[in-house]
């Protein structure tokens, strides 16, 4: 009688599977060497590290007023409104506008919002605020995934996402400590200080050419052979694989 056999189990499925510190560090090693991946991780690491302060800033504000709980736990629901609209908003806005604009703007905006919480402590203004702040957040965040899912090969998208999400977790409990220690002062200092940050990540984050498509150089552009050109040898040699036609300048 005849068995079907089963399949032979390849690579690491073979040898059990991969621990989570080979992942980790296989991970991190691809996404270093992504020069656009990497700079938009660490900027949206910073970003996470300013925002985890800025949300403790506004919970020990609303608190010293002496509201309620449950005002402190509406500020969080109304973030998290923010948050899905821009989440719901995100492919809007990516189809109108490149990567590069979406990621400037969104950080400006995040930035003018932060620094407007110096000038009121009413629990209301600070919720509408930070809900504007989630919802730049959630469309910036999409740049991010999109850039992720195009620039990682697909054998690499798990232990990509692994170590992007963990350096994710690691900023915010640095963010929400150095806001403790702030809190000491007078608190508008603390959004000012949190709202220039952010601005200073919209500074330097990839600009046009980096976070979108490619673009080709300014003044120059590829010429495509000519019958001619592809009868002479010296030419002909030119076009083995790999290698492009040259770059003429306009």
């Amino acid at each position: 009688m005849l068995r079907p056999r089963a399949p032979r189990a390849s690579g690491r499925s073979a040898g059990g599977a991969e621990g989570w510190w080979p992942s980790f560090t296989t991970g991190l090693r691809f996404l270093w060497r992504q020069r656009l991946l990497r700079r938009l991780t660490l900027v949206a690491s910073a970003q996470n590290f300013v925002f985890d302060g800025v949300y403790l800033a506004i919970v020990v504000t609303i608190a010293r007023q002496g509201v309620s709980a449950l005002s402190v736990g509406m500020v969080t629901a109304t973030s998290a409104v923010g948050a899905m609209a821009g989440v719901m908003l995100a492919p809007l806005a990516g189809r109108r506008l490149p990567s590069a604009t979406l990621l400037l703007a969104t950080g400006v905006v995040c930035a003018v919002l932060v620094a407007a919480m110096a000038l009121t402590s009413a629990a209301t203004a600070l919720a509408a605020l930070l809900a504007g702040c989630a919802l730049a957040v959630a469309v910036s965040g999409s740049v991010l995934t999109l850039a992720r899912l195009r620039h990682t090969p697909g054998h690499l998208q798990g232990r990509t996402n692994s170590t992007i999400g963990l350096l994710f977790m690691a900023t915010p409990p640095l963010g929400a400590a150095l806001a403790g220690v702030m809190l000491e002062g007078p608190t508008p200092a603390v959004f000012l200080v949190f709202g220039g940050l952010l601005a200073v990540l919209a500074a330097v984050s990839p600009g046009e050419g980096r976070s979108g498509r490619p673009t080709a150089r300014r003044g120059m552009r590829r010429t495509r052979p000519t019958r001619a050109a592809l009868r002479c040898p010296h030419l002909r040699r030119r076009r083995s694989p790999g290698r492009t036609w040259p770059v003429t300048r306009t």
